[in-house]
């Protein structure tokens, strides 16, 4: 509890003085970024596959969370700013990585 109290007695302080926090804009390469997350969701799904063994479940809670992280990333992408052939590959990676999730939650719960 301690260390909690520490953590958010400076935050208090920026809150009481008016401070808020700012986060810095979110500056990409479109096709930087999807090739990342398209290299991502590859190289899980082909772990997807082998995870079996006494740390089943660490893996599977591990390979969810990647997923998840690529599927905010996606999300981070504005369309606003998207040529009408980047918002289809932005589609085709959203469509990719919510049936990569899907695949390991139906077929591969952890008992």
């Amino acid at each position: 509890m301690e260390k909690m109290k520490a953590a958010l007695r400076p935050l208090i302080r920026l809150e009481r003085r008016n401070h808020s926090l700012s986060y810095p804009d979110y500056t990409f390469v479109f096709d930087d970024e999807t090739k990342y997350i398209q290299d991502c969701v590859t190289e899980i799904t082909t772990l997807m596959n082998s995870f079996t063994g006494s740390k089943a479940k660490i893996k599977f809670e591990r390979l969810q969370s990647r997923l998840v992280h690529c599927l905010h990333r996606v999300d981070l992408l504005p369309n606003d700013q998207l040529t009408s052939e980047q918002v289809k590959l932005k589609a085709n990676l959203l469509m990719e990585i919510l049936n990569a999730l899907d695949t390991l939650v139906l077929n591969k719960i952890p008992i």
